[in-house]
């Protein structure tokens, strides 16, 4: 059977289903390529409880821990990035 597309680019659709981002013909795509991948099926999977466990613990945050969480991975982010343009 010819492939579908890479594991790669079904993570990536998968990511972006899981918040109907993706296109409809994307979606079908990413399902026929899950009949035939099991590690792709594995890594939906565990997304979706990844994704239902951060939104539950997020949802119990104030606006203010959140914001204070943004601007700790904003933060971590950008120091990140001046240490890999320094190398």
């Amino acid at each position: 059977m010819k492939e579908i597309f890479k594991c790669d680019e079904a993570c990536a659709i998968c990511d972006k289903a899981q918040y109907n981002e993706a296109r409809f013909i994307d979606k079908l795509r990413l399902i026929l390529h899950l009949i035939s991948c099991k590690s792709c099926r594995d890594y939906v999977r565990n997304n979706r409880k990844l994704t239902k466990k951060v939104q539950s613990e997020i949802g119990e945050l104030t606006p203010d821990a959140k914001a204070e969480m943004q601007r700790k991975i904003d933060a971590e982010i950008n120091r990140n990035s001046r240490l890999q343009s320094n190398a």
